[in-house]
């Protein structure tokens, strides 16, 4: 894969770590985002495509990490305790969830899709759909294709430096969503970061 030379030392979960709080130093909008899509998250939550690190607002619960890199798993697992949430790990794909059909109470996919191609999106999503229960919730957390260089130089140039070959303008996610799983979504869009990254939140409650 092109630029594989510059991403393969984030397969190291420390390094994985250091960039990311590099990253996003010095600003607080994911704090108010993050609490609109998760603060009274409880009960039995999946973290798809989790990392290493476990970065949004701990359940009341059972929070469980899901991804494809055993050496994430097991870190995410053994992160930070608390006396109301249980971190788990398990090794998975996103698009094949080793979970029975409504099964868990929440599904939460931070930074992921735009790792993957339109097909395997729209597995995952499907796959997210199939396991929350009814009355559980979907919160899709994604980064965001710039639609022009006006619209921020430096966001669009971390964009193309990314890892994520897939990268999706905010419309095309929202249509994606949409068609696949069938159902509602309350977005909210925003930029976050020194970067001034382009972000969008969408959360869903399965009827």
């Amino acid at each position: 894969m092109s630029g594989s030379w510059l991403h393969r030392p984030l397969e190291s979960p420390r390094i994985y770590d250091l960039v990311q709080r590099l990253l996003g130093a010095g600003d607080r909008t994911l704090d108010g985002v993050y609490s609109r899509g998760f603060g009274d998250s409880s009960g039995i939550v999946l973290d798809i495509g989790s990392g290493p690190i476990q970065e949004t607002p701990l359940p009341r619960g059972t929070l469980i990490g899901v991804d494809v890199n055993q050496a994430y798993v097991e870190q995410y697992a053994n992160g930070p305790k608390s006396a109301d949430c249980r971190l788990q790990g398990v090794v998975a794909s996103a698009a094949s969830l080793p979970f029975a059909t409504d099964s868990v109470d929440e599904c939460r996919c931070v930074a992921v899709l735009h790792h993957l191609p339109d097909a395997l999106s729209r597995a995952a999503i499907g796959e997210m759909v199939r396991v929350t229960r009814r009355g559980g919730r979907i919160v899709i957390w994604e980064m965001l294709q710039p639609t022009s260089w006006s619209a921020g130089p430096l966001a669009r140039l971390l964009c193309a430096l990314d890892r994520g070959q897939h990268l999706r303008t905010g419309d095309e996610l929202a249509e994606m969503l949409l068609e696949t799983s069938k159902l509602e979504w309350q977005e909210e869009r925003f930029r976050y970061a020194w970067p001034r990254l382009h972000g969008g939140q969408w959360v869903t409650v399965k009827p």
